[in-house]
């Protein structure tokens, strides 16, 4: 009696929609090839997404073997960058990047201390004060410009030795008083005699202001008649 030798068998796995694994045997005639087909649930799928060089978006699909894990890798091109500077409060510089998803904007923040400050004062034709302040962009030299009234002016004139008028201007800070000083060479001198009604001699002397004439008056007695 001739017995048949065994069927061949083909094992195959492919994924269905249950969650749990089944295994199904499928027996041909003889001299046929029989079949095992396991069949497993789906492997459980793990997104990514990641930036790469390209201007566009691509999606790649990896399907492992049954109880693996598959995965999506979204390929994203680089977010636009937008980069602001703003000033702190310590005295060094710093750069903060703020990486958003992918379809966002990124963020680039730098942070520079304060600039150094320059306060200058200078008079205007207002009659009251006030201050401007200029902010420059990091790493220069800001302004505060304070803007003052004129000062009031006292002139006085004085007596010098030498032969010729001059003028001296003193100007002080804002809030001062600012002077001018007329210097005049002394004022040329007229002496007079005259008699008077006292026993006495005496001498009156006159000074008038600059550019005039000074007087010297001498009072003498009268002489008595013999």
């Amino acid at each position: 009696v001739q017995v048949p030798s065994p069927n061949p068998t083909v094992t195959t796995t492919q994924f269905w929609s249950g969650s749990v694994p089944t295994t199904e045997t499928v027996t041909t005639g003889p001299q046929g090839t029989d079949s095992v087909i396991i069949k497993e649930p789906h492997n459980p799928t793990v997104t990514t997404t990641e930036f790469w060089s390209e201007s566009f978006a691509t999606t790649e699909t990896v399907t492992n073997n049954p109880e693996g894990t598959d995965s999506v890798i979204i390929k994203e091109p680089h977010n636009p960058t937008v980069t602001t500077t703003e000033f702190w409060s310590e005295s060094f510089a710093t750069t903060e990047t703020v990486t958003n998803y992918p379809e966002g904007t990124d963020s680039v923040i730098v942070r520079e201390p304060h600039n150094p400050t320059v306060t200058t004062t200078e008079f205007w034709s207002e009659s009251f004060a006030t201050t401007e302040t200029v902010t420059n962009y990091p790493e220069g030299t800001d302004s505060v410009i304070v803007r003052e009234p004129h000062n009031p002016t006292v002139t006085t004139t004085e007596f010098w030795s030498e032969s010729f008028a001059t003028t001296e201007t003193i100007t002080n800070y804002p809030e001062g008083t600012d002077s001018v000083i007329v210097r005049e060479p002394h004022n040329p001198t007229v002496t007079t005699t005259e008699f008077w009604s006292e026993s006495f001699v005496t001498t009156e002397t006159i000074t008038t202001g600059p550019l005039g004439t000074d007087s010297i008056v001498i009072h003498d007695p009268l002489e008595e008649s013999s």
